[in-house]
């Protein structure tokens, strides 16, 4: 603990006993990246555990497009509290239960829940969180006398409003000059390399390195393989702190310097594996490397020694991290390199779809964090065949995840991979919610033979108990597809199979508007008069009767038309908005010379 300094040892002290003193639930530890959040969650981690409390520490996955990735996070969390001898999140999955429902039970007891690089589930240029996992939270915060804690680690700045008075919210801090001093001489002193910097020049390399542990320790990293002279003379201006406030970006931008120049003097076979490392994007362990060398466990042992050796990567126990901007580079080079790009996403899945491969797989909910990731690297390899493979065996958690509402991501490699693993899954009819999902992923994204493919999957989706949007999307796609007569009687099956309480008139809207489309006015007028006597009037009739008076005006009923608007505004309640109706109504008749008439309706509506 020396190491980490005074103000870290004061909030590990607060962390560790005051906060569980408190009836303050959930805590976020800020601080900008590199400044020792994680090791002070892990050496929190410790203590408690010694105390007999259960502790648990996940990494929130990156967004991707997703937006909302509290799915995901609650799966990794089940398969490491399962890990931890609680299985209520895993049998959660199993069962279909509402996992955040069953985390608000788990918390009641003495548990330790940490989540790491919480900052991921604020929407970009915020510091509150968004999604499920936000309004769950919400919920724990408030709830006073719970035995369990939940720690929030971010490295982007909490915002503070009303909804983060419930909240307890430390911040760390660069580590002061003689604590930093210290962990550089100590670092040094471990490399033999002490006599490289003078001791005048310690005060202002710290300073200029804002006190962060991180980036301390890839200075002293760098000078295992070159002087001083050489690491601060290519950027001198970089080092400069006079009459300069160094904060959060420029301490970044020297840690990007001190690293590339360190990348920089790898061996092309070295730098080639680092970037196939960065295909992951969360912690992995030792098999993951090894992938990367089949046979050669001496390649692999001197790789891995290397990797930490020059701070490019972390252990911690029996996970491995890499520095988050080594990982940017290696990921940026990577996606500048299509084939490199699918072959390192290749090798990463292997990691975790070798928790699929037996003959029978019990216990699915034990294994959700390696299908989130497993998913993400096929995905992004185009394996669609072995997607399917772990797609049909996770079909549970797939039903629990996608629904009738569920939103579209807006990002288009989600979207890509979405539809891969849910086309994956229904390559045969399967739940009516999927179908309807799928249809409208392909139907957002509109690629190659996307629409004709959205049509089988909306038709599948329709049933007895699928929403009126179900109906209404495969008669859209159909009309798109130069069928018209097709998805009139899909919308004609819909009327007859949903209740009028249902949304109803909407279907007799769009069938009515495709009929007159194809010049069956008197059928549309027919269909219209007829949903005006089946629906009740307090179900949003008011368009049913403007669309059929239009309709009887260009078929040369006005007469007709007026009466049956005027009926529809002395029968629907005034507020379901017949302000529509009114002006409709005044306009035809204004059309049939009755102007006196249609001023008089107006000022009475």
């Amino acid at each position: 603990m020396s190491l980490i300094g005074r103000k870290h040892n004061s909030e590990l002290e607060w962390l560790s006993t005051t906060w569980f003193e408190l009836n303050t639930p959930v805590a976020f530890l800020e601080g900008f990246p590199g400044t020792g959040k994680t090791t002070l969650a892990r050496e929190l981690y410790a203590r408690v555990e010694s105390k007999g409390i259960t502790p648990v520490m996940v990494e929130v996955p990156e967004s991707e497009g997703y937006g909302d990735v509290t799915n995901d996070l609650l799966l990794d969390l089940a398969m490491e509290l399962n890990f931890q001898g609680r299985s209520e999140l895993a049998d959660a999955v199993e069962d279909n239960k509402p996992l955040e429902q069953v985390l608000e039970q788990i918390i009641k007891d003495p548990i330790l829940i940490i989540f790491d690089e919480f900052q991921r589930t604020m929407p970009r240029d915020s510091g509150r969180p968004a999604g499920g996992m936000a309004k769950t939270l919400s919920r724990i915060a408030r709830r006073p006398n719970l035995k369990g804690r939940i720690l929030l680690l971010s490295n982007r700045i909490v915002e503070r409003a009303r909804w983060s008075d419930a909240y307890a919210i430390r911040n760390v801090e660069g580590m002061e000059t003689n604590d930093a001093v210290l962990l550089l001489t100590q670092l040094l002193e471990s490399s033999n390399r002490l006599e490289e910097v003078p001791q005048e020049r310690f005060s202002d390399i710290v300073t200029s390195l804002g006190g962060n542990p991180r980036a301390i320790k890839l200075f002293a990293a760098a000078l295992k393989y070159d002087s001083i002279d050489e690491v601060i003379g290519e950027r001198p201006e970089l080092w400069q702190t006079e009459q300069r406030h160094v904060d959060a970006d420029f301490v970044q931008q020297l840690e990007r310097n001190l690293l590339e120049r360190t990348l920089d003097q790898l061996t092309d076979i070295e730098r080639h594996k680092l970037n196939q490392l960065s295909a992951f994007r969360r912690s992995f362990r030792r098999q993951a490397i090894q992938i990367l060398f089949p046979e050669d466990k001496a390649a692999f042992a001197t790789f891995r020694r290397m990797l930490i050796d020059r701070f490019l990567m972390e252990q911690h126990k029996a996970w491995f991290n890499l520095h988050p901007i080594a990982r940017e580079i290696g990921a940026n080079y990577l996606r500048q390199t299509p084939d490199l790009f699918k072959q390192a996403h290749n090798i990463a899945s292997r990691h975790y779809t070798r928790h699929f491969t037996a003959q029978q797989i019990v216990g699915m909910g034990k294994l959700g964090g390696y299908f989130v990731e497993a998913r993400y690297h096929l995905t992004h390899a185009q394996q669609e065949d072995e997607l399917q493979n772990i797609a049909i065996r996770f079909e549970k958690y797939i039903k629990s995840t996608f629904g009738f509402h569920t939103s579209i991501p807006s990002e288009p490699r989600v979207l890509d991979e979405q539809i891969a693993l849910l086309s994956a899954l229904l390559e045969k009819p399967g739940v009516k919610r999927l179908e309807y999902y799928l249809a409208r992923l392909l139907n957002e994204r509109r690629v190659r033979n996307d629409l004709s493919r959205a049509v089988v999957h909306a038709r599948r989706a329709l049933g007895v108990n699928a929403p009126t949007a179900c109906w209404l999307l495969c008669a859209s796609l159909l009309h798109e597809k130069k069928r018209p007569w097709d998805a009139i009687k899909v919308l004609e099956n819909g009327i007859e199979k949903i209740s009028p309480d249902k949304n109803l008139h909407a279907l007799y809207v769009a069938c009515a508007r495709l009929k007159s489309n194809v010049g069956r006015i008197e059928d549309a007028i027919s269909l219209l008069k007829t949903g005006v006597e089946r629906i009740p009037v307090e179900k949003n009739c008011v368009e049913l009767y403007q669309l059929c008076g239009e309709l009887m005006a260009k078929n040369g009923q006005v007469d007709d038309a007026i009466d049956l608007q005027k009926e529809g505004i002395s029968r629907i309640p005034p507020e379901r908005n017949l302000v529509m109706l009114y002006q409709s109504c005044g306009e035809l008749m204004m059309q049939n010379g009755q102007i006196d008439d249609a001023i008089d309706l107006l000022k009475e509506g």
